[in-house]
């Protein structure tokens, strides 16, 4: 009887200290196992959310612009029934409002572009391009009488520093976008970003010019708003200067052989 309790107390002995190493084997080895397992898991599910996060994003960023180009086509029609009716003034004032969400619509085309068909984005910027090239021929036509329109309520001076402007910058969209140069999307995302900005002064400035009282400083400010489209009109005439040397390349280089050739053919008359 006392040997089987021994040997009984024995196997139970032994029987315990197996059960502490599985115990110390599962907290050493396991635990962190399901640990990892469990980070694993979570990161991939974050993943998960963050990576349909951002298509969600991307998807509402391509709806909006689907929206922009469609309430700005619904502007386009409207600015061909001032054409038709001879509606100066309020073809001039679509005309302006349409440009600005061509604007903004390019941009979007450009920095989605990976997210958008390449024949969509094409068709996209041939649309752009057309649309202002109609409207340029018809303010052509309209003439300094459709000009005029526009701001009547602003000084001479101002009215005048607009439309230098308008001319340039319609002058210097079409220079771009004949140029052959490596990086004329480049050059053209800085001209409509300092367009944007020449924009907001201009509504700014008519803001205080029709209601002063309602702004701080209002006479000051309007001043600085005269005098930095002032400066934008003339940045535009040196940026226009820039873009014209660059077409007379052709000329200064046949300038020269032709000059060098002269020369030589005059030194062969005196021998």
């Amino acid at each position: 009887m006392a040997k089987r309790r021994n040997a009984k107390s024995s196997f139970n002995g032994w029987a315990f200290l197996a059960f502490i190493i599985v115990i110390g084997l599962i907290v050493e080895y396991f635990i962190p196992i399901l640990i990892l397992i469990g980070l694993a898991g979570g990161g991939y599910l974050l993943y998960k959310k963050n990576k349909a996060g951002q298509e969600l994003q991307l998807t509402t960023q391509i709806d909006d612009l689907k929206t922009l180009i469609a309430s700005t086509d619904r502007k386009i029609k409207r600015l061909e029934t001032y054409e038709k009716k001879g509606d100066e003034t309020g073809y001039l004032r679509l005309a302006e409002d349409i440009e600005s969400n061509l604007t903004t619509i390019e941009g979007q085309t450009e920095r989605l572009k990976s997210e958008i068909e390449p024949a969509v984005a094409k068709r996209i910027f041939e649309k752009i391009d057309n649309v202002r090239e109609e409207m340029a021929t018809t303010m052509t036509k309209m003439g300094d009488v459709t000009q005029k329109a526009i701001h009547t309520d602003l000084p001479e001076e101002v009215r005048q520093i607009i439309r230098n402007i308008r001319v340039d910058h319609q002058t210097i969209t079409e220079k771009i976008e004949q140029s052959e140069s490596g990086n004329k999307e480049e050059l053209m995302a800085v001209h409509h970003m300092q367009m944007e900005r020449f924009e907001d002064i201009l509504e700014g400035y008519q803001k205080m010019l029709a209601e002063p009282k309602n702004y701080y400083h209002a006479e000051e400010r309007i001043a600085a708003a005269v005098d930095a489209m002032k400066q934008f009109d003339l940045d535009l005439d040196e940026t226009l200067k820039q873009l014209n040397e660059a077409d007379m390349r052709d000329f200064e280089i046949s300038l020269r052989i032709i000059k060098h050739k002269t020369k030589d053919d005059g030194g062969d008359d005196d021998e």
